[in-house]
């Protein structure tokens, strides 16, 4: 008895389920595009040299922080060379400023 009772169960879910939206057979919704200040070739084109800018950027002052020395009882702090970060956001202004020039010549 207790077979034929989830035998019907089991009927009456699958004949149900075609008239129901299941979860998994949902669409995604797609976002429409952007209208006015969307994203252009030109701030595409400048956003991605800004961004080399400051990866490069960064790359360099990395390489301007000197590692700590570790001694038995203690770690000290990692020094930088101020004059090494100085010189690399020279070069970082420098870069952006070639990026900004960039704009007013593609746009």
């Amino acid at each position: 008895m207790r077979v034929f009772a989830v035998l019907i169960a089991a009927i009456a879910i699958y004949l149900g389920a075609h008239d129901v939206a299941l979860a998994q057979a949902t669409v995604p919704s797609v976002a429409p595009p952007l209208t006015g200040l969307g994203s252009t070739p030109v701030t595409s084109t400048v956003t991605n040299c800004m961004m080399s800018c400051n990866s490069q950027a960064a790359s360099c002052q990395t390489a301007c922080v000197t590692p700590a020395a570790t001694t038995a009882t203690q770690t000290l702090n990692a020094t930088k060379n101020t004059t090494c970060v100085v010189g690399c956001t020279t070069t970082q202004v420098s870069c952006q400023t070639s990026c900004s020039r960039l704009s007013s010549q593609i746009g």
